[in-house]
């Protein structure tokens, strides 16, 4: 519509139109790129958690490993130095 006497001039109707379609396919677009979000998000704390339990189960064998070594080395080093060797 035209400011200076409120009647609407050819085109405006078209120019609306257009303005609605374009503010709607964004609305879209928006709601379309947040649930891409919240999926990607939903997917990345499911591996994050995995990569979590992963750590932890090797620092579990890590820890037991280092038992394993420290029961051989006390084994081997408790016998003490032989003459003759």
């Amino acid at each position: 519509m035209s400011k200076d006497n409120g009647e609407a001039k050819p085109g405006d109707k078209e120019i609306i139109l257009a303005s609605e379609e374009v503010t709607r396919r964004n609305i879209l677009a928006i709601a379309e790129h947040a649930k891409e979000t919240r999926r990607m998000t939903a997917e990345l704390l499911n591996r994050v958690d995995t990569l979590q339990n992963n750590l932890m189960s090797r620092e579990r064998e890590l820890g037991a490993i280092k038992k394993q070594l420290a029961y051989l080395q006390q084994k081997m080093f408790s016998k003490g130095t032989q003459d003759g060797d």
